[in-house]
């Protein structure tokens, strides 16, 4: 999944694909007893979650980022009118420190927020925490 958009995925498959990993994921973690898999299961479900977020901002806006305004030294609000996810909305710091994502600024107090790019990297940390969970699993056998 996590190489899903250069493959060709349409947006309505990578969703159904989330909506069954997701569902998967609540089931191990009931079963799960080591916390640092359980861990690794989260991050790697979050960021799925994250890429689907930014990517259906992506389906319906036109242009290619983002529009945030700085409300503080470390907080960022957006200043558009689509109806984002609430992390994207709310918690871009978060996001920002968690994906390595770079905001390029478009005048005085204000950033924007590429969205191929975002996509891309939130992508990458899916792989990533996803090739950790497949070593963790083997080690586990």
């Amino acid at each position: 999944m996590t190489n899903s958009i250069e493959s060709g995925i349409t947006f309505g498959e990578f969703h159904q694909r989330l909506v069954e990993i997701v569902s998967l994921a609540q089931e191990s973690l009931l079963e799960l007893q080591d916390k640092h898999t359980k861990e690794l299961v989260l991050d790697f479900v979050t960021s799925l979650q994250d890429a689907h977020g930014i990517w259906s901002c992506k389906m319906q806006f036109k242009d290619p980022y983002l529009k945030y305004y700085k409300f503080s030294a470390s907080t960022y609000r957006y200043s558009g009118y689509l109806q984002l996810d609430s992390r994207w909305k709310n918690d871009l710091s978060i996001l920002i420190e968690r994906y390595d994502l770079e905001l390029e600024p478009a005048t005085p107090g204000r950033f924007w927020l590429y969205l191929d790019q975002t996509i891309k990297k939130v992508l990458s940390h899916s792989a990533t925490a996803f090739s950790k969970l497949a070593v963790e699993n083997q080690s586990a056998q």
